[in-house]
């Protein structure tokens, strides 16, 4: 049998939030799909230490949000209600977001939540 877990989703963006969008390139949704997908790859990198013991409690994900000039593209942390650790890392990465793409790729992977 299953057993059914309530999960929560915390927005995280679709890039560091210090990133003038000029600089990110052009305004398409393709593009904002592709930042997305390299954010969360970024966060993957930096937080893999710490999201690896968390199982399918924790989750990034690239989520298309209806809009009403389209498709905006973001990532997305699930997490089980029911994993205090889950929802700790996603509280810390909702409020310690990198603001840059080299604060994003070149930072060390935490090893443990300050």
């Amino acid at each position: 049998m299953f057993t059914f877990h309530r999960v929560v989703s915390f927005h995280l963006g679709y890039a560091p939030f210090a990133e003038d969008v000029l600089d990110l390139g052009e305004d398409t949704p393709h593009h904002e799909r592709t930042a997305s997908v390299r954010y969360r790859a970024g966060l993957l990198r930096l937080y893999q230490p710490l999201i690896l013991p968390l199982g399918n409690a924790f989750f990034l994900d690239v989520v298309a949000v209806d809009h009403d000039l389209g498709a905006h593209y973001e990532v997305v942390a699930r997490v089980a209600v029911s994993s205090s650790a889950a929802v700790e890392l996603a509280e810390y990465l909702s409020n310690h977001l990198p603001g840059t793409w080299s604060e994003l790729e070149e930072s060390e992977p935490f090893q443990r939540l300050p």
